[in-house]
């Protein structure tokens, strides 16, 4: 019992807003607090950590309208490609295997109600 207290803890956390940002680098907790500050609709509901072909990356959905497209970014805060969103919903091309190749989601942030 007490081995599941701290993951029941975490996850109690996270559905109230607030954020697992341990590991993040200061772009991730820059755009996070971007986020926060804009209102529902207008930015992206939540932010996820992935590892993605050998490498960390972090993943910021797209927004429920407009065609706007997800991003995926590295390490150092550049985007590498929109997986998925758009016109068509399958991102830009760049990288088409994101969302079967990628593992160990962490979920970073998520907005409330969301």
């Amino acid at each position: 019992m007490t081995r599941r207290l701290p993951i029941v803890l975490l996850g109690l956390t996270i559905a109230a807003g607030a954020s697992a940002q341990t590991d993040a680098p200061p772009f991730v907790i820059k755009l996070i607090a971007q986020y926060k500050s804009a209102s529902p609709g207008s930015s992206p509901d939540s932010v996820w950590k992935y590892r993605y072909r050998d490498a960390m990356v972090f993943y910021v959905p797209r927004l429920a309208c407009c065609d706007i497209m997800s991003k995926l970014y590295d390490v150092n805060g550049n985007i590498i490609c929109h997986p998925d969103g758009g016109i068509a919903g399958s991102g830009d091309g760049k990288c088409p295997g994101f969302v079967k190749e990628r593992d160990g989601g962490v979920l970073l942030w998520r907005r409330r109600g969301a």
